[in-house]
């Protein structure tokens, strides 16, 4: 992941998507592949922290089946927070 990112690590707020497409079919918890997904975004240096202030979303994250080809398909999308007096 790192060698595809160069910037500084993304402190802003950001909703986070990723798209799991998993080569069997068995059951899987999406909870614990997101937590597994951003915990990786932190040490790779793309995200700052994980914390609330930071990831505020995960808007959209999904697992699918593709047998021929697993992956992740990670989408970060900066959030703009107009008006709110919780930053």
């Amino acid at each position: 992941m790192k060698n595809k990112y160069t910037d500084q690590p993304i402190s802003q707020p950001v909703n986070v998507k990723c798209h799991y497409y998993r080569g069997d079919k068995r059951k899987t918890d999406l909870v614990n592949l997101e937590n597994g997904t951003l915990d990786l975004l932190v040490e790779s240096k793309i995200l700052e922290d994980d914390n609330y202030k930071i990831v505020q979303s995960m808007d959209g994250s999904r697992v699918f089946y593709d047998k021929n080809n697993p992956r992740v398909e990670i989408y970060i999308q900066t959030i703009t927070n107009e008006g709110d007096d919780n930053k």
